[in-house]
């Protein structure tokens, strides 16, 4: 198996089991009983990226142009709930090259009413 393999089989038992010293013990039996003692190391490294990489997915973002739309954008933001969940103030992000709008942001869904995308889409209908 790579490394990968050990990472992806160890992030699932991890989302079943829960329990932290039960899933890496059983990987660090695993590995010693195939002498692959010396690949625990970057296994946990690869587990730690994905774990951030996952909790990262599950935060929704809101962006926005400017300080003063972060209200307007919050306000339809909630309206969204939904399929996005709740937005608190702390996952707001300041995006100065977005003209106007917000972008909302979660597990890989993405809700783009930018002025920006607006103006972009416009111009490429029109110029192809």
């Amino acid at each position: 198996m790579r490394i990968k393999d050990y990472v992806q089989a160890t992030y699932e038992t991890l989302g079943k089991t829960g329990d932290t010293e039960l899933t890496l013990g059983g990987l660090t039996k695993y590995l010693e009983r195939r002498g692959l003692t010396s690949l625990y190391p970057r296994i946990l490294r690869g587990l730690i990226e994905k774990l951030q990489r996952s909790s990262r997915m599950e935060e929704t973002t809101l962006t926005v142009a400017r300080e003063k739309d972060v209200h307007d954008a919050l306000a339809e933001a909630k309206k969204r709930a939904e399929d996005f969940g709740t937005v608190e103030k702390k996952s707001v992000r300041i995006d100065p090259h977005l003209i106007g709008g917000f972008i909302l942001e979660r597990n890989g869904k993405r809700l783009d009413q930018s002025h920006k995308r607006v103006l972009l889409d416009t111009y490429r209908k029109l110029t192809s």
